[in-house]
Parts: C-alpha cells; sequence; structure tokens
C-alpha cells in the first residue's frame, strides 16, 4: 500500500506549524528593525535640516526640533523656526513616531529642544535622542548632537 498514514501527516502539518510561526516571529522582528532604522534616519535628517536653515538665516530665525514624549499617546517631532523658543516658534511640520517605537529619551511626560543658532548654526546645547521599540526595549538608537551641530546615530 502507498500513502500517508493519519500519523504522518499529523507529523507533518506539525512540523511545517513551527517553522511558519518561526518564520512569522523572525519577520516581525526584522520589519519592527526596519521601522526603527528608518524613524532614526527621518529624525537625523529633520536634525540636519533645521541646522543647514539656520546657518542659511533662513526666515532670518534660529531653527530647531522639538521632541514630545506624551505620557498617553503617540511620540512626535517637530520642525519648527523661531527667534529664541519652541514655544514662540513657527511649526514647519510635525511628524508622529510610527507605532510601536517610542522615545526614551526624552523621557515620559516630557520634551526636548534641539535648537539651531542662526548663522553659525551652532546648537544652543549638546543633546541625544534615544529610540526603542516597545516590543523590545533593548532595541535602541541613539541619536547624538555634539557642539559643533553634528548629527550623529
Amino acid at each position: 500500500m502507498s500513502g500517508f498514514t493519519l500519523i504522518e501527516l499529523f507529523i507533518s502539518i506539525g512540523i511545517l506549524t513551527i517553522i511558519g510561526t518561526v518564520g512569522i516571529v523572525s519577520f516581525s522582528r526584522f520589519r519592527d528593525r526596519q521601522m526603527l532604522d528608518l524613524t532614526t534616519n527621518e529624525i537625523v535628517t529633520t536634525l540636519r535640516r533645521a541646522r543647514t536653515a539656520a546657518a542659511a538665516q533662513e526666515n532670518a530665525s534660529a531653527w530647531g526640533v522639538h521632541l514630545e514624549n506624551p505620557n498617553v499617546g503617540v511620540d512626535s517631532y517637530d520642525l519648527f523656526y523661531t527667534s529664541s523658543t519652541y514655544a514662540s516658534g513657527t511649526l514647519m511640520f510635525r511628524k508622529r513616531l510610527g507605532s510601536g517605537i517610542d522615545f526614551s529619551d526624552p523621557v515620559a511626560s516630557s520634551t526636548k529642544d534641539v535648537i539651531f543658532n542662526k548663522a553659525t548654526g551652532l546648537p544652543q546645547a549638546t543633546s541625544s535622542i534615544i529610540l526603542q521599540l516597545l516590543s523590545d526595549t533593548s532595541a535602541t538608537k541613539t541619536i547624538t548632537v555634539n557642539s559643533q551641530g553634528e548629527v550623529s546615530y
């Protein structure tokens, strides 16, 4: 007789189920890390845009990025220009972080401003920004703005 027994069929289905589950979990982790990389690159690009605009004296203003980590809700960052602070500035755009990504610095219920001075493009202070995955808080990306205004990650 040729064919498969019921036990062989169940074993085959079990093996395929295990392989499928491992594949799905691996793909999900890969996708989350790719989103973390993409978000990091977007923030770095925004910081560099602010520095370039400040050095070029666009709108005769300092430029900055405002990072917000509310206790409830989605974290976000804003590109703005100002004569002094975010509160007195003009918002150019706001971008929300993707689902599953959070700031760990600034910490929950706080904000952080990275402001580049008009003409020089130098930051008012050095700064670091840390992003993390909510599904794996050990997966982080750190963005640093040094005293010369260089943005690295």
